[in-house]
């Protein structure tokens, strides 16, 4: 585990062995090929090393498990959820994991101790705390927790920031365990072979990130806690653009990305500026259609200004009213 110093804000910036450990991972599978088969972009030259250092180990039972779920749609964020049900001494899993090849559940040590990602991640030290550094720089001042309860209400849950100069290059990560909710944040992505930006260069992508991935995290425990209210509202389509639709057909996968999104845009304005929220907004809407944000920010502004906001009950009222409110807003 890597950390650093006395923190100013609310959030936690650490390096955890386990997610570096599913980073080589994935260095070693087809994962960095399809990265750029969606958009060419860019890789951090520790990311580049790895993968290069690992090209023998591509036939390692795990990589190779781990190579034929990703084919069959498994998502890089499940495997890093998987990584923290692993012991952290042992890396083996804390208890059996039903479903998973017994290559990937219980191969994970043997494909650590062959990498010898131990010696690897000692020899590349620098980079790691260079990026914990840049890191809370991003973050300094940031009170995250405390902006999210006035929509889900509070949480004990500690927020942890690791940022990944390994794979997946192309993606955030979020995940809740151990008493924590945990965004996994890539540097922000360069175009063709520039090298990615530093953490500290965009301190309002970091934000981003990081709010986004709690946020789809908090709202899923709601979802779930209100299945029955939310089962009510789903046969309508949300007011989406056909680009937005194509890219999140579930319906409860549009909804996440809109309210975390509309969350990210509220936190960015208040917190940052202005501009950042409004660049943040027109960036949604030409790279994702997502041209519904402005109208769900007003929304959850009308939400958070309601007596009783922050609350259990007022959030379990409030979801399955969302659409119908967005599609008003929207017009």
């Amino acid at each position: 585990m890597v950390s650093e110093g006395p923190r100013s804000s609310d959030v936690q910036v650490e390096v955890d062995d386990r997610a570096r450990l599913i980073g080589a991972l994935l260095a070693a599978t087809r994962y960095p090929e399809l990265a750029q088969a969606r958009k060419k972009h860019g890789v951090h030259a520790h990311a580049r090393a790895t993968r290069k250092r690992l090209a023998p180990l591509n036939t390692h039972p795990a990589v190779q498990a781990a190579d034929a779920l990703l084919a069959q749609g498994m998502s890089a964020e499940s495997l890093f959820a998987l990584a923290f049900t692993l012991n952290p001494a042992t890396l083996r899993p804390a208890v059996p994991l039903a479903g998973l090849p017994p290559a990937l559940a219980n191969g994970l040590p043997d494909f650590a101790r062959q990498a010898d990602l131990a010696a690897w991640w000692q020899e590349e030290a620098e980079p790691w705390e260079r990026a914990v550094s840049e890191s809370k720089r991003a973050l300094a001042g940031a009170q995250i927790g405390p902006f999210l309860s006035g929509f889900f209400g509070p949480t004990a849950a500690r927020l942890i920031v690791v940022p990944n100069i390994g794979y997946p290059e192309d993606a955030e990560v979020a995940l809740a365990a151990e008493g924590a909710l945990i965004a996994i944040i890539p540097p922000r992505l360069a175009w063709g072979d520039s090298p990615p930006w530093p953490f500290d260069e965009d301190p309002a992508y970091v934000l981003r990130a990081a709010l986004v991935g709690y946020s789809r995290l908090r709202l899923t425990d709601a979802l779930l806690a209100n299945a029955d209210l939310i089962a009510e509202v789903m046969a309508e389509p949300l007011p989406v653009s056909d680009t937005f639709r194509a890219l999140y057909p579930a319906w409860t996968d549009q909804f996440a990305q809109v309210f975390s999104g509309a969350l990210a845009a509220i936190y960015l304005d208040e917190q940052v500026s202005p501009q950042e929220a409004s660049a943040y907004l027109l960036m949604e809407k030409r790279l994702h259609g997502l041209d519904i944000l402005p109208a769900a920010v007003n929304v959850l502004r009308g939400f958070r200004g309601q007596k009783g906001a922050g609350s259990p009950l007022a959030l379990e009222r409030f979801l399955p009213r969302f659409p119908v409110l967005l599609r008003q807003a929207a017009g």
